[in-house]
């Protein structure tokens, strides 16, 4: 039985991907605060920024997954994110490193590190680029990307990076940040604008992580996408209980309430959302999962059957309700 560390087991991803890991490996899962009730996990009470509070337990593992992260679009938390995100990266490489018996590390990045675009053209691997949105959350995730590649090149990490495409399925609305996502599903967002989104099942990406784990080639980066669709049928698909009549509108008014958001966060009056949220949401995150398909034999399921679980998980546990 193969043993396998991993961090951020607390969150949406992690708790899946853990579940899946406990079936058939010994899982070593670095917690906080809280976490959750898994089968077979030994749990590692520890700071993911010090690690010799887990370093001996990932000195055991063959494997790991650093699948902690932290996402946030206000700047009062771009510190604290950058800790988590790159501090945190940063120190559990050093660990990995001291690590003699580990194989190979997967790193769970995003697909914003590689771009996103005004047109609705999938983007691959190949398009990775210093040319990105100057947001909090996509600049952490790309320097935290950039320790790992240079661990790689010149320390000779074992490591592999995941791109996530947009992660659906169920208990996702208990994450913070969801709240959009509740709305739209109980009817409550009367607008979108042109863009899309690249839908995975959380299932569909767990696996996929699995097989990176089993074929994944060191220093090699693979999306782990799913099917491609447009704002429009993403809020058709998400408010199926509901029967939403939310309109299309320009994406200049959207970006225009977003500049107008920032300017009352200055004064402290609260808004629904902010400039970084209206840009993400009037551009294409469409991806191109090809690669790891090739190389990996990853497949995923349709964004309805994605979406849907996510919208039947929410409504069976009463979250539609209020």
């Amino acid at each position: 039985m193969k043993k396998v560390f991993i961090t951020g087991a607390s969150g949406f991803i992690g708790t899946h991907l853990a579940t899946l890991l406990a079936k058939d490996s010994q899982v070593f899962a670095l917690y906080r605060n809280d976490h959750p009730d898994i089968p077979n996990v030994t749990w590692i009470k520890g700071d993911l920024l010090d690690n010799k509070t887990y370093q001996h337990e990932l000195s055991k593992c063959k494997f790991a997954i650093h699948c902690a992260g932290m996402s946030a679009y206000h700047k009062k938390y771009y510190d604290q994110m950058n800790r988590v995100n790159i501090d945190g990266t940063a120190a559990f490489i050093e660990a990995a490193q001291q690590s003699s018996k580990l194989q190979k590390m997967i790193y769970i990045s995003s697909v914003v590190t590689l771009g996103v675009s005004e047109k609705p053209t999938p983007i691959t691997e190949d398009d990775r680029t210093d040319k990105l949105l100057n947001f909090g959350y996509i600049q952490s995730k790309k320097r935290a990307e950039d320790l790992i590649y240079n661990a790689i090149q010149n320390h000779k990490l074992p490591a592999v990076i995941i791109h996530p495409s947009a992660v659906y399925g169920p208990t996702d609305v208990l994450k913070p940040a969801r709240s959009t996502q509740l709305k739209i599903m109980k009817g409550k967002v009367p607008f979108y604008s042109k863009g899309g989104l690249c839908v995975v099942h959380i299932e569909d990406l767990c696996n996929g992580i699995l097989l990176a784990l089993e074929k994944g080639q060191i220093g090699e980066n693979y999306i782990l996408g799913g099917e491609n669709i447009s704002l429009k049928t993403f809020f058709k698909e998400l408010s199926f209980y509901q029967k939403s009549h939310a309109s299309l509108i320009p994406s200049a008014f959207i970006k225009l309430l977003g500049r107008f958001g920032q300017t009352l966060d200055k004064i402290k009056v609260p808004f629904p959302f902010l400039w970084e949220q209206a840009k993400l949401a009037t551009v294409y995150h469409w991806y191109d999962s090809q690669k790891a398909q090739k190389d990996l034999g990853y497949k995923y399921r349709s964004a309805h059957l994605a979406l849907r679980s996510s919208l039947d998980w929410a409504k069976e546990n009463k979250h539609l309700e209020a």
